[in-house]
């Protein structure tokens, strides 16, 4: 009897895969987007992507490796294992990859993760919860952004602000929050040249993006250029070589 149950069992088992991966992709193939705010048209549920979309992929993943099949490695497990995850990051790769959906358009995508994770990693190492000082686990705050107008799509995220090295800077209340507020600061900031920065990622002039993001005048710039076009170069290319 055992002879013809486990086959019958074994393409159940792949059938029910199938039907989760399915499930999961409808889940999770586009973020509900919330009404634009002004003229920055941005797109930010309140919280991370459905959670039946990760579930579904997991079971579905788990399933196949029973059946002896190794699902490809998404890009978000990716940029976990590869960058966040040895950091201990509260940063995910979900975050990250939702964060180039929401607030970059699709030709220039990977620029903008990669601009998104150098920023990261010169600011709070990835989000390292020790590495990365107060601003991580006390604010969320993984870009090291300064306090300003309450007014601008990312400081109305706030929940007020921190006193960090004597100075201010925005808190936010959850990881997605703040992960979600870089988006927005990327794509509609700075505040006082609103939309600079997406256009410098899309024309790819990096020099007057640190300027701008850093200070060209600030001490330490030179060093901070230097080692965010690093930074920026080896998630560029990890990523395309890893197919994203």
């Amino acid at each position: 009897m055992r002879s013809w149950i486990e086959p019958i069992l074994a393409v159940l088992l792949f059938a029910l895969a199938v039907w989760l991966l399915v499930i999961s992709d409808a889940l999770g193939a586009n973020p509900q987007p919330l009404p634009s705010m002004g003229s920055a048209a941005l797109d930010y549920p309140p919280g991370p992507p459905p959670s039946g979309a990760e579930s579904g992929a997991r079971r579905a993943s788990s399933l196949l490796r029973l059946l002896g099949y190794k699902m490809a490695e998404t890009e978000a497990q990716f940029i976990d294992r590869t960058w966040l995850r040895p950091h201990n990051s509260l940063l995910t790769g979900d975050m990250v990859v939702a964060c180039g959906k929401w607030y970059s358009p699709s030709e220039t995508r990977r620029k903008f993760k990669a601009v998104y994770l150098a920023v990261c990693a010169c600011e709070t190492s990835l989000g390292d919860p020790r590495l990365g000082g107060r601003l991580v686990p006390d604010a969320f705050n993984f870009g090291c952004v300064k306090s300003g107008s309450p007014h601008t799509p990312w400081g109305e995220m706030a929940v007020g602000t921190i006193s960090v090295g004597g100075q201010r800077w925005w808190k936010w209340p959850t990881a997605w929050t703040g992960a979600a507020a870089l988006g927005r600061l990327l794509k509609v900031g700075p505040g006082s040249r609103p939309g600079l920065y997406l256009k410098l990622i899309q024309s790819e002039d990096w020099r007057t993006f640190t300027g701008t993001y850093y200070g060209a005048s600030v001490p330490g710039y030179q060093s901070y250029h230097k080692r965010w076009l690093r930074y920026y170069n080896l998630f560029s290319k990890r990523l395309h070589e890893a197919g994203f």
